[in-house]
């Protein structure tokens, strides 16, 4: 039932149909709490799911409340230098960019690049990519110098990788 209704929800999200994919997540949320607890990964990904849709329904305060709940679900679950909490620190950040609270922004950003260096190191396209949001980030805060060594640093990662990924390096370049 719990897989039913996730699949539920993600087709009525791939369809664009926001409100009834709301309504699965939302009892696919209570449904999975009842039945597995909080010890169950697959609770933390469903709410990841459902902050994103809340991202397209244009409720991003609502959806920082979910990814502020799955990160601490999954930092227990999963502890911090874990793929999924990353993903979740920088969905955090992006919330925080969108409505230009850049402060907020760029600690989420710091911490997910600390832990994506910890993770894969520092030539790793995370990596990479997270120095450019990083860059964005100064660029915006009118702080160039720090905007131009971490959009160096970004290039750099990104150029080494270029073959598969002509496009991130095209957004580097044009920030540069």
């Amino acid at each position: 039932t719990i897989e039913t209704l996730n699949s539920l929800a993600r087709t009525n999200e791939c369809r664009h149909r926001f409100d009834a994919a709301k309504e699965c997540y939302e009892e696919c949320i209570n449904l999975s709490r009842e039945i597995l607890g909080e010890k169950d990964s697959s609770v933390s990904q469903t709410l990841h799911d459902f902050g994103c849709l809340l991202i397209k329904m244009n409720k991003r305060s609502k959806a920082l409340d979910i990814f502020e709940s799955t990160l601490r679900l999954r930092k227990k679950l999963l502890g911090l230098e874990n793929e999924d909490t990353i993903i979740t620190i920088t969905k955090i950040g992006e919330i925080y960019l969108y409505d230009k609270e850049y402060e907020a922004a760029l600690r989420c950003f710091d911490q997910a690049l600390t832990l994506i260096s910890q993770l894969h190191g520092t030539n790793h396209i995370d990596f990479g990519t997270c120095s450019q949001t990083m860059g964005t980030i100064h660029y915006k805060e009118e702080r160039f110098e720090e905007a131009i060594r971490y959009l160096k640093d970004a290039y750099t990662i990104q150029n080494a990788a270029s073959e598969t990924n002509m496009i991130r390096l095209s957004n580097t370049c044009h920030c540069l």
